[in-house]
């Protein structure tokens, strides 16, 4: 006992080495911790961004341009309550105040109510917004120095059925104008940062109610963003589960697809705001009615004869869908099968202002949409094949299509299309034909001769007409479609915000690096200060060693002591 009392008091009265070399090791490990936390403090800070852009929002579709109904959110639901989904109208716009002294580009205009502040970073109860009120986000109320209860002034693009790239799509009217009054200011918690895109910089938002601003733009009851949460999980083909609901929610409506009785010719015709209908709803028509009968109606700038010339009017290209099939009975008259694709019947109107015979040259000038919203003007010269009544079918105005600023005017002087039209040249004769004819056709040629001059991107044809009895219903056209040709689909937003947190650069790795330099010194210093403590330990191995222990067991304890260092 009297030996190991002498060795406690040698280890005592070395303690100040001890103390020193834990010091040493102490402040060795913080800065080796403090570089490991640093990174791992950048890794969780991008992944609380991510989460404060999408709160609890798994999955989201945006159909652009499209313009779905809103009830399909709850129809989903109804099919998986295990989701929650959320319908919102967003718009692009510029935000400013009242004196214009601030300004602020790139504003999303959303429209939500409170199933999408559900699904806030901090769900809870849901603002009380009222019709022309808004909540901001806290970015753009510093941009624009906003408070409570004062009003901004947005500028938003008007929704459109028609692409803005499309060549009938006017941009005259463009832009929409609200004035609002600011209700309040979100911040993170309460989506203020709400995103789908991954970018650390936070938004201007501007979230009003759904209904009301759906009725401003003029699309009740629509939506073009879907919103759901629920944590689901996008299986390895890429195909949510929300997809498959959505197959079976979907209608026509949402596709904007419309059938309506002909009177002309007794037919069902299928139409779209759009103008022309997509390849898809073209070849399934083509797969459940044999007997379908394809239309491609088009604004032409002139017809020609020589010297005289038919301004602004309408071409229409006929013929069945099925390569085998024959026309309706009641366009045979009218498009005979006999006529080829260089030629075109015209209607005695237009035959006796142009002073053309059977066997005359005709030529269309036309405009056809380039990259970047370029017109560039076409010709195109056919050979009349024959001359027909305007009757019937012949006299059938439904052959134009919707087109804005064109079909909606009650005289040719108020057009206002997508294209230049020079209202100087419309004659009275040309007034007085709209306003008994209004936009039929002066001229018809086969379905491939207009497929060939004026297929574009949008689609091939404006209208599909089937006979009464046809089995082209909603029900089997929806059938055969897949949302995902028109871009109707969920994709994984949490996945993808929480891929794009996870920095390609190991920051852990990083801050190591960048702090190497004082994590050797401080290795070092430990290093020397176990050494210094060793040698002021000498009294303490002196007294082992006189007791009896080894220098092999000496050495053991030190470097015990030295590896725990």
């Amino acid at each position: 006992m009297t030996i190991w009392r002498l060795v406690w008091r040698s280890a005592m009265h070395d303690r100040r080495a001890l103390s020193g070399t834990l010091l040493g090791t102490a402040l060795a490990a913080m800065v080796l911790v403090g570089a490991l936390i640093v990174g791992e403090s950048v890794r969780q800070t991008l992944r609380d961004a991510a989460l404060a852009r999408i709160g609890s929002i798994d999955a989201a579709m945006a159909t652009g341009d499209r313009f779905v109904r809103s009830e399909l959110a709850e129809l989903i639901e109804r099919r998986d309550p295990s989701r929650r989904l959320a319908p919102v109208l967003q718009l692009q716009g510029i935000a400013s105040t009242v004196d214009r002294s601030r300004r602020a580009l790139n504003v999303f205009v959303a429209g939500v109510d409170e199933r999408f502040f559900s699904m806030a970073p901090q769900a809870g109860s849901p603002p009380d917004l009222r019709n022309g009120e808004a909540l901001v986000s806290e970015r753009l109320a510093a941009q624009l120095a906003l408070q409570p209860g004062e009003t901004i002034v947005l500028r938003v693009n008007r929704p459109s059925a028609l692409s803005r790239d499309l060549t009938f799509a006017t941009t005259d009217d463009a832009v929409l104008a609200l004035r609002l009054t600011v209700a309040g200011v979100a911040d993170e918690a309460h989506f203020g940062r709400f995103s789908l895109t991954a970018d650390q910089t936070p938004p201007f938002n501007v979230f009003v109610p759904l209904a009301w601003l759906a009725r401003q733009a003029e699309q009740p009851g629509r939506a073009n963003l879907l919103l759901a949460s629920g944590h689901q999980r996008i299986e390895q083909t890429g195909q949510s589960p929300l997809d498959a609901h959505l197959k079976a929610a979907w209608s026509a409506a949402d596709l904007g697809l419309d059938s309506r009785d002909s009177a002309a010719d007794g037919a069902v015709e299928w139409r779209t705001p759009r103008v022309f209908l997509e390849a898809p709803v073209v070849r399934a028509a083509a797969s459940i009615e044999p007997r379908s009968v394809g239309i491609l109606t088009y604004f032409v700038n002139e017809m020609r004869h020589g010297e005289r010339v038919t301004p602004y009017s309408t071409v229409a290209g006929i013929g069945p869908l099925a390569a085998d099939a024959s026309l309706l009975p009641a366009w045979r008259a009218v498009v005979p099968e006999s006529l080829g694709h260089d030629e075109i019947i015209l209607t005695r109107w237009a035959a006796d202002d142009l002073q053309a015979s059977v066997g005359d040259a005709i030529e269309l000038r036309y405009f056809v949409l380039q990259a970047g919203r370029r017109l560039t003007e076409r010709s195109a010269t056919l050979r009349v094949a024959g001359i027909i009544e305007q009757t019937g079918p012949a006299a059938d105005p439904a052959l134009m299509p919707d087109i804005p600023g064109l079909s909606d005017s009650a005289d040719c002087r108020d057009w206002n299309p997508g294209i230049p039209v020079d209202l100087e040249r419309i004659r009275d004769k040309d007034e007085a034909y709209w306003d008994e004819f209004r936009g039929a056709p002066k001229a018809f040629i086969t379905l491939a001769a207009a497929q060939n001059l004026w297929s574009n991107r949008f689609g091939n044809l404006t209208a599909i007409r089937v006979p009464p009895d046809s089995t082209l219903t909603r029900e089997a056209l929806i059938e055969q479609l897949d949302p995902a040709a028109f871009g109707f689909s969920f994709e994984p937003v949490r996945q993808a915000a929480l891929a794009a947190a996870k920095p390609t650069t190991d920051f852990g790795g990083l801050f190591i690096g960048l702090s190497l330099f004082l994590i050797v010194s401080a290795a070092l210093l430990a290093g020397l200060l176990f050494a210094f403590a060793v040698n002021r330990r000498a009294r303490q191995v002196g007294t082992v060693l006189a007791v009896g222990w080894t220098h092999g067991t000496v050495r053991g304890w030190l470097s015990r002591e030295a590896l725990l260092v």
